[in-house]
């Protein structure tokens, strides 16, 4: 599944509310993200909770804004599909609120 949101944040300030486990417990509910691998402003890749499941974000630096880029693998029925694209469109939008009011 995935989720896409166009925040009005520099890449930088999106990356690191991605990447920094401190601030990603400010909009992330029930944080389970286990880091594997980030390329700084570019990529972050996670595993979650048990590891069964990756969460890979990409960011698109657009100038004055990002665009931020979600994908969650290896999910095994669509009911938890369904689950996960309502959390993470929530998420996301937690996200974006939280930056563009900062």
């Amino acid at each position: 599944m995935s989720a896409s949101r166009t925040i009005e944040a520099s890449v930088e300030d999106v990356y690191n509310a991605v990447a920094e486990p401190t601030a990603r417990e400010e909009w992330l509910d029930g944080d389970q993200l286990s880091t594997r691998t980030m390329q700084r402003n570019r990529s972050a890749r996670f595993e979650w909770g048990d590891g069964a499941t990756r969460v890979n974000v990409g960011f698109v630096d657009k100038g004055t804004k990002t665009q931020i880029a979600l994908t969650h693998e290896r999910i095994v029925d669509e009911e938890t599909t369904n689950d996960f694209k309502a959390y993470w469109r929530d998420s996301l939008t937690k996200l974006k609120k939280q930056l563009e009011s900062s």
